[in-house]
């Protein structure tokens, strides 16, 4: 979980706060850029221990470790127990909405996606997050390599959806 991206975006004096999920082993080795993102104000959602594809693959037992641990991790590290959680691979199932589910926690899944962790280049991020319209979910990574054309598509993307009038708000309401 090595993080490119700021802290914080301020576009035409608006805050926009992101939602980073956390895949727990990556906590475990970077617990201070955890408490970082806490702290500058981003929410915090489970992605998994270990970010295991196909995740639906997994046996029940398998699923539901995966997700309990990482709400273990986060919280021992963070103080915050996620709510929302995110299937590595969007790899949903019955078996894996069940456990979500039965642990109290919220499916997200997104609907833009500019497949920037394969480091398609600066151009091609932007212009797919640009097509983004109300009620959209970007995903964007932050972990997992060299990021700068994920922060640098964002500095043009995040501006330009706000001048169309869109606002950014957090899956699941305002709090933790």
């Amino acid at each position: 979980m090595r993080s490119g991206l700021p802290g914080s975006w301020t576009c035409s004096a608006t805050r926009i706060t992101a939602t980073f999920f956390l895949i727990g082993a990556r906590v475990r080795e970077h617990p201070d850029l955890a408490r970082r993102i806490r702290a500058e104000g981003h929410r915090l959602g489970n992605h998994s221990m270990w970010h295991p594809q196909p995740f639906a693959a997994l046996s029940p037992a398998r699923v539901r470790a995966e997700i309990v641990e990482t709400q273990r991790t986060v919280e021992e590290v963070t103080g915050v127990v996620p709510r929302l959680f995110r299937a590595p691979g969007g790899n949903w199932s019955p078996k894996v909405l069940r456990a979500t589910g039965d642990l109290g926690l919220l499916p997200v899944d997104w609907t833009v996606n500019p497949s920037d962790w394969r480091s398609p280049g600066t151009d091609r991020i932007t212009r797919r997050l640009s097509r983004s319209r109300a009620g959209h979910v970007l995903l964007c990574h932050d972990g997992g390599g060299d990021r700068s054309q994920t922060v640098a598509a964002l500095a043009t993307v995040l501006p330009r959806l706000l001048d169309r009038g869109l606002r950014f708000v957090v899956p699941g309401g305002d709090g933790d």
